[in-house]
């Protein structure tokens, strides 16, 4: 994973992929909902695998296993967009 800062325009422009994808309305809405979640956790840090691992644990400790593995299945879904 590349060292990166979520942004506005970066999580924009995965939305658009996603609806370029041809992803449903409910998926995209769901995606940035949990991805806006995620970078408002890393709170303008540079992501890195500790944030990551971090945030994994956070929500293990919130949340059932099948929501937990949910938003981390939106999350790697920006980190694949993201390169």
């Amino acid at each position: 994973m590349k060292k990166q800062i979520l942004t506005d325009n970066k999580i924009t422009a995965f939305k658009e992929y996603l609806i370029y994808g041809e992803k449903s309305k409910i998926t995209v809405e769901k995606y940035i909902h949990d991805v806006k979640a995620f970078a408002d956790y890393a709170n303008g840090a540079e992501i890195t695998k500790d944030i990551v691992l971090a945030y994994k644990q956070m929500l293990i400790s919130k949340y059932a296993a099948r929501s937990v593995n949910s938003k981390l299945a939106s999350v790697n879904s920006l980190f694949l967009f993201l390169g």
